[in-house]
């Protein structure tokens, strides 16, 4: 909170997406980092393979850095006038208080499976600290995966106002209405909330990747992004570094570096 008040509540300042979840967080994060530019939205960047303030890269100690650090961040976006910031959130993160005095304009669950154990002792003391996110306090709306099991606990138990997403049920606020594999990728239609339609094709692989695009174009919807350029703009999205990526240089086999 001293930090966040030092460098005067930047985190207030722009369009601040915070992602959460055992996998996913950095493809996600990168995807809607992708997403804004496409729009020509000046943005930020903070996770685990790196910090990007617009065109500028710095390289990343910490998921989440510590608290002096995230803000003194989050205060040099605000003055080089970032108007949205992705940002990885971890569970240590949250455990250890480094994201007090940031309030996010919303934030994404993706899933949670046992991990990190050796910190939290219990699944559930981690997913209580990856529950702390879903707080006023914190954010003002909830973007989470209910495809996941703890994704619907935590939808029941939010008080913040939610957006539901999955992959396989049409019940969901953010939906796809059709996925049609192709030779690399997917074709899609999404169906989102007010009946937006978003249509297109990426070039991700695997289908956990499908639930990382949903997760960023429904908090690029959010955050203003026309639907008409997310869709145009699916297949250019690529995922990030050393996240199930493919390297191509002319070979006729396939090679994924994860």
């Amino acid at each position: 909170f001293l930090s966040s008040w030092f460098h005067d509540l930047p985190s207030s300042d722009f369009y601040l997406a915070g992602i959460t979840g055992t996998n996913g967080k950095t493809t996600t994060a990168h995807l809607l980092h992708q997403i804004w530019q496409l729009d020509h939205v000046d943005a930020g960047l903070i996770g685990t393979v790196g910090v990007a303030i617009g065109e500028d890269h710095y390289p990343a100690t910490r998921t989440t850095p510590e608290s002096d650090v995230l803000q003194n961040i989050l205060s040099v976006m605000q003055e080089r006038h970032m108007r949205a910031v992705a940002m990885e959130v971890s569970s240590h993160a949250l455990a250890l208080h480094r994201v007090d005095g940031t309030h996010f304009r919303a934030v994404g669950f993706t899933n949670l499976s046992q991990d990190h154990l050796d910190f939290h002792k219990t699944m559930e003391n981690y997913y209580q600290a990856k529950r702390e996110l879903f707080k006023a306090e914190f954010a003002d709306h909830a973007f989470i995966n209910v495809d996941d099991a703890y994704g619907a606990r935590l939808n029941d138990e939010v008080s913040i106002p939610t957006s539901t997403l999955s992959r396989t049920s049409k019940k969901a606020h953010w939906h796809y209405e059709s996925i049609t594999p192709q030779s690399h990728g997917y074709a899609v239609n999404i169906r989102g909330e007010g009946g937006v339609l978003i249509e297109g094709a990426t070039h991700l692989n695997g289908e956990h990747n499908l639930d990382n695009l949903l997760l960023a174009v429904a908090i690029a919807n959010h955050s203003g992004v026309d639907p008409l350029v997310i869709g145009n703009g699916l297949s250019r999205l690529t995922g990030a570094p050393g996240r199930l990526e493919s390297i191509e240089c002319g070979q006729n086999f396939t090679v994924l570096v994860d």
